[in-house]
């Protein structure tokens, strides 16, 4: 990604949708470019079915996924998406 590159954003939010159009307002207000969008799509994260709904719409909104930000609250005890390997790596 080349170096000051203004990036459009798909913002995720559960059930809060006021507070993620507020959020989508806020980028845009402080957004480098006019071509930038900032994009609400509701889903719960910790739902399969969401997460691939989400990730479908962001390719549909914006064409690619340049960079992934999840700064999710909750989640589950054992992941089923990373492989036990992977999880013993961290514990060391």
């Amino acid at each position: 990604m080349p170096r000051g590159r203004s990036l459009s954003v798909v913002i995720n939010y559960n059930s809060n949708e006021a507070a993620a159009a507020e959020t989508a307002e806020a980028c845009r207000a402080a957004a480098r470019s006019p071509a930038q969008r900032f994009v609400p799509v509701q889903g719960d994260i910790a739902a399969a079915a969401d997460r691939n709904r989400l990730v479908e719409r962001a390719f549909d909104e914006l064409g690619s996924i340049d960079a992934l930000v999840n700064n999710a609250g909750m989640a589950p005890r054992v992941r089923a998406d990373i492989p036990m390997r992977a999880r013993r790596a961290s514990k060391s």
